[in-house]
C-alpha cells in the first residue's frame, strides 16, 4: 500500500517519525510539504544520531531545507543541505580449527 503524508508544519516531521519508520516497514511511505504555499520564508531542520556500543562510534545526520518567495510570489526557491557520516564494520566470525583431538 501506498501512504502519502502531507506536512506543513516543521515540528510535525519529528513528531511522526517513528510512526513514518514504522509504516514504512510495510508499506512505500510519501511524506511531501508545500514551503512555497506561504507568504513567508519557511525552514526545517533535522539532526539525528545513533551510538553503536559494539563499535564506540556514532554516525550522525543533519539535513536542513530553506524556502522563500520574491515579486508578489511569482518567484519562489528552495535550498536543500544534507550530511551524514556512516560507518560500517563487518565482524566477522573467525573459527579456530584445531588439528588432532
Amino acid at each position: 500500500m501506498k501512504i502519502w503524508l502531507e506536512i506543513s508544519n516543521s515540528p510535525h516531521v519529528n513528531l511522526f517519525a517513528e510512526m513514518i519508520g514504522d509504516l514504512a516497514r510495510e508499506h512505500e511511505v510519501i511524506v511531501t510539504a508545500r514551503p512555497l504555499d506561504y507568504e513567508q520564508s519557511r525552514m526545517a531542520f533535522s539532526m539525528e544520531d545513533a551510538y553503536y556500543e559494539n563499535g564506540g562510534y556514532h554516525n550522525p545526520r543533519l539535513a536542513d531545507l530553506v524556502a522563500d518567495q520574491w515579486f508578489d510570489n511569482k518567484l519562489g526557491g528552495s535550498l536543500s543541505f544534507a550530511y551524514s557520516d556512516r560507518k560500517s564494520e563487518i565482524n566477522r566470525y573467525r573459527r579456530q580449527t584445531t588439528s588432532g583431538v
